[in-house]
């Protein structure tokens, strides 16, 4: 879910056994310590469901960046479905904003530049693809 970002991985997993008893994990199975993880995994997901407000074009870049592998430049304006670079980037701004994505630029280049999806945006987009946010509840914004 983090995109195999090593940093990220070990963050969740750290997160998620500080919210339990350390008897926890000796006293369960693997399955029940596997299924308290997806219970954590989707409650965090809707935590941060609930702080996210994108029009729905904003959540197809999302899932369209997820499609490509998660990172692409300006110039994929057109494989991501825009009509031009200014389009994107102003879907890319709010996603930005709510952490989803990263932009930078490169740095033997500074004319170029690079869109990443974010660990947080790879367990949104996770989520979402899994059914673990709804986005007909009350309160998402599409």
């Amino acid at each position: 879910m983090s995109h195999q970002n090593l940093r990220d991985s070990l963050g969740y997993a750290q997160d998620f056994s500080f919210d339990f008893e350390p008897e926890f994990f000796s006293d369960s199975t693997s399955d029940q310590i596997d299924d308290a993880a997806r219970k954590w995994l989707a409650e965090l997901a809707m935590k941060y469901e609930r702080d996210i407000h994108l029009q729905p074009r904003m959540w197809r870049l999302l899932e369209d960046l997820a499609g490509i592998g998660g990172t692409c430049s300006p110039g994929d304006h057109q494989t991501l479905g825009f009509n031009d670079r200014t389009h994107m980037r102003k879907n890319v701004v709010d996603l930005e904003r709510f952490k989803l994505v990263t932009s930078s630029r490169d740095e033997t280049d500074q004319r170029r530049r690079s869109i990443e999806m974010t660990s947080k945006g790879w367990l949104v987009y996770y989520s979402r693809s899994q059914g673990l946010i709804n986005p007909t509840l009350p309160g998402f914004s599409t």
